[in-house]
């Protein structure tokens, strides 16, 4: 196989990180079919304070936690966000 230029291919120079994910984010798409994929929560995890918002609880917490747990079975929530704490 020849490049243009170059006289093999390893002659010619290698791709850079950002190529690669521009090249793989444009042909994703097409590597495998995503339409049947499925995830199967166990548990939800959500922290019974929240630092960020000093009026929670462990029970408002919980409801949350509930409401997230019944949009996903009812297939309303398409994105969940998942944080992995340490």
């Amino acid at each position: 196989m020849n490049l243009p230029g170059y006289r093999s291919v390893a002659d010619a120079p290698t791709s850079l990180p950002n190529e690669i994910q521009m090249e793989h984010k444009e042909i994703k798409p097409a590597l495998r079919d995503t339409t049947k994929d499925v995830i199967r929560f166990q548990k939800i995890f959500i922290l019974a304070s929240d630092q960020q918002n000093p009026r929670t609880s462990p029970e408002t917490q919980l409801e949350i936690a509930e409401g997230i747990a019944k949009q996903l079975a009812e297939g309303k929530r398409k994105r969940a966000m998942i944080v992995i704490m340490d």
